[in-house]
């Protein structure tokens, strides 16, 4: 979850200036190249405007083209190279620009269908490869920002994540310690509760006290299990399983509570998908889901559990007919401690851990669980 937070910031730090950068070398590129290719365009129009200006015969390179309506008048002496660029100046209709190895000043007002008018081109070599090396090492300049960008962006969300980070290990810690600490006093309660029972024989009272024990005992074993998947992470060291075999033992187990509850149990588990997933972390999932399913499924009704095989994983579908999860509660249901039925929840000593420690178990395998409606089933959808 932190390491989640922590790439958003970075993602929102690097894309900000990253942008800012982007704006400002495109508008010093833009800049440059602007007023150096105005202001040779406007040097070359006024040399040329002024009749009496005796260099205004002896630029090199500079060639003036007569245009009206779209056509060449001056066409003797003009080389074809020249022909073509006017051509394509006259269709893009700009004032000034670079063309080739030319830059050309386009003296056309009014339209070129009122009278005849002169584009300029002046052989700039020299002075365009200028512009293009400036290109160019401001696109390396912006690379070696952008490097600069991603760990200035790296650095700052680690710092901005670190107090969020360290009251988070410390809650981990908390949980951990103190439901390790729950442990010792609750198995003394239930011990000495089972010998009086021995002794007295079984009362309500027992059973009260016996069933908060236990309700308890799981509440522990699921902040523990929540705490270690925090900490730990996903495992380095995990063996390829056959997926197919584990889930058809973990739904068998199933089948019983079902039959009890006179709930139609279907299964189709595609055979040999072979995975890299620790067992029980696949039990906890599998379990989680299918035991969520039939405690939500009224009789005559059914529960689908379904396995097939995804490019680089397997896809597990959890479904039960019933009524719909509102779409409101659909991604609240996997918060923790969260429950859609708090009632019948409390009732039956489940504390909205189960689902939270699922989707928490499926991220550690990048992967998504993600919830639907169809066709009168309600879908929870694994895909790792």
């Amino acid at each position: 979850m932190i390491d989640k937070i922590e790439l958003k910031i970075f993602l929102i730090i690097f894309v900000l200036l990253s942008v800012m950068i982007s704006a400002i070398i495109a508008y010093n590129v833009f800049n440059s190249y602007n007023s150096t290719v105005r202001g040779i365009a406007l040097y070359v129009e006024r040399i040329y405007d002024d009749k009496k200006n005796p260099a205004r015969d002896s630029i090199e390179g500079l060639y003036a083209v007569k245009v009206a309506n779209h056509k060449i008048v001056n066409d003797d002496n003009i080389p074809s190279e020249i022909k073509e660029y006017v051509q394509k100046i006259i269709k893009t209709n700009s004032d000034f620009g670079i063309i080739g190895d030319y830059i050309y000043k386009n003296k056309i007002r009014g339209g070129m269908d009122k009278k005849s008018e002169t584009i300029l081109l002046l052989e700039s070599k020299d002075t365009i490869s200028d512009i293009k090396k400036s290109v160019v090492w401001a696109v390396v300049a912006y690379g070696i920002s952008i490097v600069i960008v991603f760990f200035v962006s790296n650095e700052i969300s680690k710092a901005i994540v670190k107090p969020i980070k360290e009251t988070f290990d410390k809650q981990t810690e908390f949980i951990s310690d103190a439901s390790h600490e729950l442990k010792t006093p609750l198995a003394v309660i239930r011990a000495n509760v089972d010998v009086i029972e021995k002794e007295t024989g079984k009362t309500k009272w027992i059973t009260y006290v016996q069933n908060e024990v236990d309700s308890m005992s799981k509440l522990i074993n699921e902040l523990l299990l929540l705490s270690k998947i925090d900490s730990v992470g996903k495992s380095k060291d995990i063996e390829q399983i056959n997926v197919s075999e584990e889930l058809e033992l973990i739904s068998s187990a199933f089948e019983s509570m079902a039959y009890e509850k006179n709930i139609k149990y279907e299964t189709d588990i595609k055979e040999d998908i072979l995975f890299n997933i620790d067992k029980e972390d696949l039990k906890h999932i599998s379990s989680t889901l299918i035991d969520n399913a039939i405690k939500h499924t009224n009789g005559n009704n059914c529960v689908k559990i379904n396995l097939s095989k995804e490019k680089d994983g397997f896809k597990l579908e959890v479904k039960n007919q019933g009524e719909e999860i509102p779409k409101s509660e659909r991604e609240r249901i996997f918060e923790r401690f969260y429950r859609v039925d708090k009632a019948r929840n409390r009732e039956e000593k489940r504390y909205g851990l189960g689902l939270s420690i699922c989707k928490a178990t499926v991220e550690k395998y990048k992967g998504t669980i993600d919830i639907d409606y169809k066709d009168g089933y309600t879908i929870f959808k694994v895909k790792i």
